[in-house]
This record gives structure tokens, sequence and C-alpha cells, in this order.
């Protein structure tokens, strides 16, 4: 009888332990929707084959191209060093060009955080304090959001930014 109880406990402990990562895992994904949804109202969000990619109005677009790109331009490569930190990337905005190879020097300053930028196909994993390198070269213009891939704690979906790719 006692072998009974014991059989029954286990079961239990595994049925609580299942729930609890199948709620995590509700809770986690209505996170990552939340994280891509449109921050300003003048923006349409399309999303094509899983890719979100935010097409802006005319006004947006000549605004992008009176920016000047972030960062400098190294052996050819524009160099932009950015820091990820609770909650937020610093810049949250960076600006390139069409066609020039891009150098993101990603650094952690506290927790594990993530880079996940979808129409390039990035998605890093940024460990504390060390810099991860990641290299790219944008093929059309337009406002590409990125966001943090790695739940870092509360206000972990305030964690997001905008790549801006302009003509050169």
């Amino acid at each position: 009888m006692r072998q009974k109880n014991v059989i029954w406990v286990v079961v239990l402990v595994i049925a609580v332990v299942v729930a609890a990562i199948a709620v995590f895992a509700v809770v986690r994904k209505n996170d990552h929707i939340d994280n891509h949804q449109g921050h300003n109202e003048n923006q349409t969000v399309m999303i094509e084959e899983g890719h979100h990619h935010e097409k802006n109005s005319s006004d947006h677009d000549e605004e992008s191209s009176n920016m000047e790109p972030s960062g400098v331009l190294k052996d050819g490569r524009r160099v932009v060093k950015i820091e990820a930190q609770q909650f937020e990337f610093d810049p949250n905005r960076i600006v390139v060009n069409k066609g020039e190879i891009v150098r993101l020097e990603v650094t952690s300053q506290d927790v594990t955080h993530g880079m996940n930028i979808e129409e390039y196909g990035i998605d890093r994993k940024l460990q504390p304090g060390k810099t991860e390198i990641i290299t790219f070269t944008p093929k059309e213009t337009g406002r590409f959001h990125f966001h943090c891939s790695v739940y870092c704690g509360k206000g972990h979906s305030d964690m997001h930014g905008e790549l801006i790719v302009r003509e050169k």
C-alpha cells in the first residue's frame, strides 16, 4: 500500500512540473508577441513568411535619409558598439547605409541577454561581460525591429530597438 502512495506522489509531482512548464511557455510566448507589436502609430506592420518589417510613411523615409550613420567607418566597415542591460539597448536606434558591411559589437553589462534582428537571421546570446561580434550587409532600406531574445527579467518586453537602413 505504501508503495502505491509513493507512486501517486511521484505522478502528482510530475504533473505539477509539466503544468508549470506549460504556463511558463504560454507567458513567454505572449511576452514575445507583445514585444513584436509596432510602437508608433504611423507604422504599418508587415508580416511575411514569419518576418517582421515595419514600412513607414514617406515622412519617415526622408527623416532616415537625413540621419547620420551610427558608429564609425573602420577598414570599410560600419562599426557600432552597443551595450545591453536591463532593460535597454544603448543605443537603441542604429543607422547604417544599404550595402555597407556592418559590424555590431554588442556587450551585455549585467545578465544574459539576446540580440535578435529577424530580417537578417540574427539571434545571438549575449553573455555578461563578453562582446559578441555580429557582421552583416543590409541589402534593402527600411526600418527593422530588434529585441532581446533571452528573458532577462520583468522589463524584458521593453527591451527593443530599431535598425534603420538608408540609401548611401
